[in-house]
């Protein structure tokens, strides 16, 4: 396995063909095999399985994966906007594309406890979920305590950022 990743009470496991693993809680549909229910060993995640995946991250209750090709997908628990699909359902256990992030080429994407975030190539960072402490960085003269879709922090735009990093109620970057 290329990279290991875990979260609350569930883990992530991508192999080098580009296959994702899930096991551990998944009362949220956290595991992405579309069972709300708790696994033993690991299970492949099949609504992945025509993608190459690269990278992945496990926040408290959902997870997310970046694919070769750009895309970036998330399951699992959605009651204050992690996944980044809008505020619909709240929560989808099986993959979702996140498509408000289609067209920019991105670098890594990460995960809080409730929140989520994508780095772009070009070092830009895009931040969603929950926002109660301003843990996404936006600058907003209405704070919101829920963002249901991806939204650049405007203060990261030109620092060059290289990196992102997650805890459960903030985050730290690079640049």
């Amino acid at each position: 396995m290329a990279e290991c990743i875990c979260g609350k009470d569930h883990s992530l496991a991508i192999c080098s063909n580009g296959s994702v693993f899930s096991w551990g809680a998944g009362t949220f549909g956290q595991l992405g095999t579309g069972e709300l229910k708790d696994r033993l060993i690991p299970k492949k995640i099949d609504g992945l399985s025509t993608f190459k995946v690269i990278q992945v991250a496990c926040g408290h209750y959902h997870s997310i994966a970046l694919t070769k090709d750009g895309r970036v997908f998330s399951w699992g628990q959605n009651i204050y906007g992690q996944l980044g699909i809008g505020k619909e359902v709240s929560s989808h256990g099986r993959p979702q594309h996140v498509t408000a992030l289609d067209g920019i080429p991105l670098a890594q994407v990460a995960a809080g406890g409730a929140h989520s975030f994508a780095l772009s190539l070009l070092g830009v960072a895009y931040g969603w979920g929950r926002n109660h402490v301003h843990q996404l960085g936006l600058s907003q003269s209405d704070p919101k305590e829920q963002i249901y879709k991806p939204y650049s922090v405007a203060a990261l735009r030109s620092l060059g950022v290289v990196y992102i990093s997650w805890s459960c109620s903030h985050r730290v970057c690079s640049c």
